[in-house]
C-alpha cells in the first residue's frame, strides 16, 4: 500500500494537509488521499515526551504521532529509491516538510516502540486499502 502504488495502479494523488486529524483521509470521488507530512514537528513532539517519561495523557498523542509518523515511513514511502523519489518530488513541488525524507525515528522511540500496532489509524489504512483492492467506478454513464 505504498503512495507509488496509490498514485501509478489505482490513480489516486496525495494531498498534503497542516491538519493532523484529516491524515490518511481518503476522498474517494477525487481520489485524494490527505497526508499531513509534518514529520519534523511529530518527530520534535516524540523527542520531548520521550525524554519526559511521562506515561499520563501524552500517551495517546504519542502512540497518534508514531502511527503518523510510521504510515508516512514505513507504509506510504518505505525506503525503496522511487519511493524517496516520489516523497523528494512532494516536498520540492508541493512544499511538504523537508524532513519528511529523514527516515530514521529510532531515537525518538522508547524501548517498547519499535514495532507498533495502529490503534487510532487503522480505520483509515483500512479504508485506503479497501478502495485500491476495490477499484469502483467513478464516473457516470
Amino acid at each position: 500500500l505504498t503512495a507509488r502504488k496509490l498514485k501509478r495502479v489505482h490513480g489516486m494523488r496525495s494531498q498534503g494537509t497542516n491538519d493532523m486529524r484529516k491524515h490518511l483521509s481518503l476522498y474517494p470521488e477525487t481520489k485524494i488521499v490527505r497526508l499531513y507530512h509534518h514529520s519534523s514537528s511529530l518527530k520534535e513532539y516524540l523527542l520531548v515526551t520521550n525524554e519526559s517519561g511521562r506515561i499520563d495523557g501524552d500517551s495517546i498523542l504519542r502512540q497518534l504521532a508514531l502511527e503518523t509518523l510510521d504510515s508516512l515511513q514505513k507504509v506510504l514511502f518505505p525506503l525503496d529509491h522511487k519511493s524517496m523519489i516520489l516523497l523528494k518530488s512532494m516536498v520540492l513541488i508541493k512544499n511538504w516538510d523537508p524532513d519528511c525524507v529523514e527516515c530514521n525515528s529510532i531515537e525518538y522511540r522508547r524501548e517498547d516502540e519499535k514495532e507498533i500496532r495502529y490503534h487510532y489509524l487503522s480505520d483509515r489504512l483500512m479504508a485506503l486499502f479497501g478502495e485500491a483492492e476495490n477499484r469502483r467506478p467513478h464516473g457516470t454513464w
